[in-house]
């Protein structure tokens, strides 16, 4: 696959050759999933970026389309009352935080009465409770995994950011607001540390990940960087007593470590030991009230057979292996399902196996699907678990509990849990990404009557 090469500037120009203009004045009816503001000129659909429920506004086209079209807010006219000033300086450039103009609060709201009705439109889906959302206390610097930018200019001015709007451009950007203040501190580190130093354009980008205990760090590059850049990052390491590596042509060199990393779910008393690279949900205390509620929600007895799947290093199952008698986990990657069992052991927890199959591409003949369950853990990626779900109908399960990050594939997989048997009968959403339109969406199903 041909990798976008990151570039610095401005955001790239619309190719569309459409010269339509807009109303001056533009009725903004709802939100979209993607945060966008939805209105209807002379008919057709217009996405318009920027703007927010019950606003008029005048908008810029950007892109135009057979069914729908796409625009930039220009300006407003009527604000909305959850319109807020935004808490960074970049939120009208950056990619990242694409909803700091709305009150978080309401955004949630918002977020989960469009999944809602996008059930009910597109899969005639209602589940029978809809519980309160689980929300994030802090709505900045709650982010704790990240990837950053990192090039350099013509003139030798180093960049340290994220992809601007709609763009593969990096935006320089000093702090960040949602990252965790390590990361945030890190990073102005590098940047002091590297300031002066030729062929930075060698390095690509950042993985931050931040445990209770210290932060971990994995810069990749193009190719090996110079003696110089390795010093550098050596001493910054060093100075910020973290862990440190830099990757480039499948090599991976350890400049400084300190430890293991590791975060906690206080709320269970489990250690989760973890890689740079590993998958871990960005928002800690929202995980932890995640697993509390598909705790709550599945409410595993002592003689309880879980099947977790898509599980991980452990975040659900081993918190289910301390309330039920049995948990199978089931994960693709061979070095997540190593994790999962050294955190088991880390935990002293014995009655969890976990295992590697492909999940995308079931064999019917796998032996984990020759066993019967009494409860089944769904938390697949953004693509969900069209091809999965169909095997699970004759594994006798008296509840599946499905965490979705794409609203979208919860809407068509939900349909696919209807056509094996199961009702939707409870349902929230976790705001695990403050500021953005991102949305974990939470749902229970349970055999149909």
């Amino acid at each position: 696959m041909r990798r976008r090469t990151v570039r610095y500037g401005g955001p790239r120009e619309s190719t569309s050759k459409n010269t339509s203009s807009l109303p001056e004045s533009i009725q903004v009816e709802s939100l979209s999933l993607e945060g966008r503001g939805v209105a209807r000129v002379d008919g057709k659909a217009l996405f318009i970026r920027g703007a927010l429920p019950g606003e008029v506004v005048s908008a810029t086209m950007t892109k135009a389309g057979k069914r729908f079209d796409e625009a930039i807010v220009s300006d407003i006219e009527v604000p909305s009352t959850h319109r807020i000033t935004p808490s960074c300086a970049f939120a009208n450039e950056c990619g990242g935080c694409d909803l700091q103009h709305l009150d978080p609060d309401r955004a949630v709201e918002m977020k989960r009465d469009q999944i809602l009705s996008t059930l009910k439109r597109q899969s005639d889906i209602e589940p029978k409770i809809t519980d309160t959302p689980i929300t994030s206390k802090e709505k900045l610097n709650y982010r704790r995994s990240a990837r950053v930018g990192i090039n350099q200019r013509e003139n030798g001015e180093l960049i340290i950011g994220f992809r601007r709007s709609e763009s593969n451009k990096l935006i320089d950007i000093p702090s960040c607001p949602v990252l965790t203040d390590r990361c945030n501190r890190f990073l102005a580190a590098l940047r002091h540390g590297l300031d002066g130093l030729d062929k930075l354009k060698t390095l690509t980008h950042i993985s931050m990940s931040d445990g209770d205990n210290l932060l971990a760090i994995e810069i990749r590059a193009k190719k090996r960087p110079s003696d110089e850049i390795m010093h550098a990052l050596t001493s910054i390491a060093k100075a910020e007593t973290i862990n440190l590596r830099v990757s480039f042509n499948d090599q991976l060199i350890t400049l400084h470590e300190i430890d293991e990393p590791e975060f906690s779910n206080r709320q269970r008393n489990i250690r989760y030991q973890f890689d740079t690279n590993d998958f871990i949900q960005v928002n800690a205390a929202v995980n932890e009230d995640l697993v509390e509620c598909a705790i709550d929600w599945l409410n595993p007895q002592k003689e309880d057979r879980l099947l977790d799947l898509f599980s991980g290093l452990g975040n659900f199952s081993l918190p289910f292996a301390k309330l039920a008698k049995e948990v199978v986990a089931i994960e693709g990657v061979s070095t997540m399902v190593e994790r999962s069992q050294a955190n088991a052991a880390l935990n002293a927890i014995d009655n969890l196996s976990s295992f590697k199959s492909d999940l995308s591409n079931i064999d019917e003949e796998t032996f984990w699907l020759k066993r019967q369950y009494d409860l089944i853990l769904l938390d697949p990626p953004r693509s969900g678990a069209a091809d999965l779900i169909p095997h699970l109908q004759n594994l006798g399960a008296r509840a599946i509990l499905y965490i979705a990050c794409d609203p979208m594939s919860l809407v068509r997989d939900s349909k696919i849990l209807s056509d094996i048997g199961y009702s939707m009968t409870r349902f929230t959403v976790a705001d695990m990404f403050p500021q953005t339109h991102h949305i974990e969406s939470i749902a229970l199903f349970e055999p149909k009557p």
